[in-house]
């Protein structure tokens, strides 16, 4: 596997994004299945084993969140992870530029990246949204393991909605600007019963 290249066919299996776009504007996510080619997943967690992790706080921001999982969130410019980002924004501004009403007035760039690990808990990580800087859509690539992740209408937890993912999957949650709006979904990690580990992407627009 190259790192640098950012090619997506290498990276992801042929899958037509649009209606996947449409659904995030209507329903806040989307779930794309088998996303992510299972020899590019391995090879992501084979470089993930040579890299060290660290434990995130047990509550996090003014909401006091909850949370329980190791993380990774600088990799060096030959890194997989780094090309799958590249990868993915490419992916992605392409099925927002091919709908009819294109869903991004600016394209993407993940430039904020993060690994997270969780271990078998009862809590992962608590109701939360992503914040007010990130740009278009966060995406999630789900590596191994199993989670419970739901949406909910609000801080309290309200109305969740499972959206089922497994290792290979590519979870997409709406931000700030997509489809003209400005939405932040709330949404949580709930029981972990078997080891678990995703890969975010975000467009953080005060970064250059």
């Amino acid at each position: 596997m190259t790192a640098m290249t950012t090619q997506p066919a290498l990276f992801f299996n042929v899958r037509v994004l649009t209606d996947h776009m449409r659904e995030v504007a209507s329903a806040n996510a989307t779930r794309i299945p088998q996303y992510l080619r299972n020899e590019v997943r391995e090879a992501m967690l084979i470089e993930l084993s040579t890299l060290a992790l660290q434990t995130a706080e047990a509550e996090t921001g003014p909401y006091r969140i909850t949370q329980d999982y190791q993380f990774k969130n600088s990799f060096e410019p030959g890194s997989l992870f780094v090309s799958i980002a590249s990868a993915l924004s490419q992916q992605l501004n392409t099925a927002c530029a091919g709908t009819s009403s294109p869903h991004l007035s600016t394209p993407l760039q993940f430039n904020d990246l993060v690994v997270q690990r969780y271990h078998t808990t009862n809590q992962g990580i608590g109701v939360h949204r992503d914040g007010a800087r990130y740009h278009g859509l966060v995406a999630l690539l789900v590596l191994e393991g199993e989670g419970e992740f739901f949406l909910c209408d609000d801080r309290e937890g309200n109305n969740p909605r499972a959206i089922e993912n497994r290792a290979g999957d590519l979870l997409l949650l709406r931000a700030p600007g997509f489809a003209g709006a400005d939405i932040q979904p709330f949404h949580y990690v709930g029981k972990v019963p078997q080891s678990r580990t995703s890969f975010a992407l975000r467009h953080d627009s005060r970064k250059k």
